[in-house]
């Protein structure tokens, strides 16, 4: 019994010797466990010098501990660089066999692993190039030009003449809407859609807004799942914005990924809007969500007086591939039932925008916009008559 209480005690030594590191704690723990046994018993076990002969044991154990952790570590790396070694060769092989293609779905699978990262998104934000993808002056101005050309092509729908030259095919036609559209050139089975309106309770500023603010646009369009600026170009005033927007059941959503510009030009009193579709590092194609590729809208607005006045017209042009088919009924369907119901939701956005000025609300960017004119300009008001 007696040997049994002493194996007991000195497991109960070594286990509170080899759990304590600091030198300073291990001789209180010897002094500790001597009290606990009794200075008799220790000198029976380890002889007189017991104190001097736990140290050294609990310094040995240590030392032995400490080299079988370093192999260990040591065992490890030479086990990552084999594996990392052995994904290069892997990698190098599948490329001789499929060349670059196995490429590019590694690489969009580690953006779309990691493009949250901030880190990241600076670094892929580097490889966009802006100089290729800016929206530039003369754009701007092309899309400023349908202002002056709308009214000729007004003229022509609401005449008693059939005019057969006119590429563009009159869909809607009522008061303050008409929407006109033609085959696209390179894709005869999708439309471009030219639509004219008027607003007489609206200012052009609000409408504008309604359309450039992004946050307030998650308010208001209740099919958008997201939509934010995800980069910015200081120098030509482009921006880059990915839109996501939800389809009817059971298609999936839809994700537009443009670059974007707009300017206001006080002189004139034009507001202007361009918008194409672009592809962005940080951004890349979701497997959940299909990816529209070809998008172009062109917004041109013009007030009847002035741009904080009740009063506006409006031109919109634009074309977009859904990627997916429908049924000519469908695309007419839609084209006669969802454009006016899109104009409708946008009036009353409108209206909310102005109250919500009215009551001090401000954009981010309300202050620049005019300050954000072109001198490139060459319009005249008596162009607009």
């Amino acid at each position: 019994m007696a040997r049994e209480l002493t194996l007991q005690n000195l497991r109960v030594i070594m286990r509170h010797i080899l759990r304590t590191s600091n030198t300073k704690r291990k001789e209180i723990c010897i002094q500790k466990t001597a009290g606990r046994l009794g200075c008799e018993c220790a000198r029976a076990l380890f002889g007189q010098n017991w104190s001097t002969v736990l140290k050294e044991l609990s310094a040995n154990c240590n030392h032995k501990f400490t080299v079988i952790a370093e192999c260990f570590e040591k065992q490890c790396s030479f086990l990552v660089a084999q594996r990392l070694k052995r994904a290069t060769q892997i990698m190098a092989f599948y490329n001789r066999l499929y060349g670059e293609k196995l490429i590019d779905q590694v690489g969009s699978s580690l953006l779309r692993r990691f493009h949250k990262k901030s880190l990241f998104c600076v670094l892929a934000a580097t490889l966009f190039s802006w100089e290729e993808n800016k929206i530039g002056d003369d754009v701007i101005n092309r899309c400023v030009y349908d202002m002056v050309h709308i009214q000729e092509l007004v003229q022509k729908t609401r005449s008693q003449v059939v005019d057969q030259s006119c590429e563009w095919e009159k869909i809607i036609d009522r008061p303050h809407l008409i929407v006109w559209r033609r085959p696209l050139e390179f894709n005869t089975s999708l439309f471009q859609y030219k639509v004219y309106g008027k607003f007489d309770d609206v200012p052009a500023r609000a409408f504008f807004n309604t359309q450039v603010d992004v946050e307030f646009w998650k308010q208001w369009d209740k099919l958008s799942l997201d939509i934010r600026i995800i980069d910015k170009h200081e120098n030509s005033g482009s921006e880059v914005v990915h839109w996501t927007l939800k389809f009817p059941y059971p298609m999936y959503s839809r994700d537009y990924l443009y670059v974007r510009r707009y300017t206001v030009d006080p002189t004139n009193k034009i507001m202007a809007l361009y918008s194409r579709t672009v592809s962005h590092p940080i951004c890349p194609v979701q497997d959940n969500i299909v990816r529209v590729t070809d998008y172009q809208s062109a917004l041109v607005i013009k007030p009847y007086t002035d741009f904080d006045e009740n009063g506006l017209e409006y031109v919109l042009t634009y074309y977009d591939d859904p990627q997916t088919t429908f049924p000519t009924v469908c695309y007419n369907w839609m084209a006669t039932t969802g454009v006016p119901e899109f104009v409708d939701k946008l009036h009353k956005a409108s209206k909310m925008m102005h109250e919500r000025t009215q009551k001090g609300y401000r954009p981010e960017y309300y202050q620049n916009q005019n300050q954000n004119c072109h001198s490139s300009f060459t319009l005249n008001q008596t162009q607009y008559a």
